[in-house]
């Protein structure tokens, strides 16, 4: 089901932080616009993060893609 949700909603959702989320906003891997996240768009980024399993590099957004 496609859903908007705020970044705090998207933090409780991926099991991470708000930081976190701003981060992957930040580095382009999810897109913010009017306030609210895609729920498809953050499950691909949390998915593929956690594929990953190590820090996140500023290429997140072509390893989110890939997922």
């Amino acid at each position: 089901m496609k859903r908007a949700v705020t970044v705090d909603e998207a933090a409780y959702l991926a099991k991470r932080s708000r930081r976190t989320i701003y981060h992957w906003i930040e580095w382009g891997a999810l897109d913010y616009s009017s306030r609210y996240i895609d729920s498809e768009e953050l499950f691909k980024v949390e998915a593929a993060m956690r594929a990953k399993r190590g820090r996140p590099r500023k290429n997140l957004a072509n390893l989110a893609q890939g997922a």
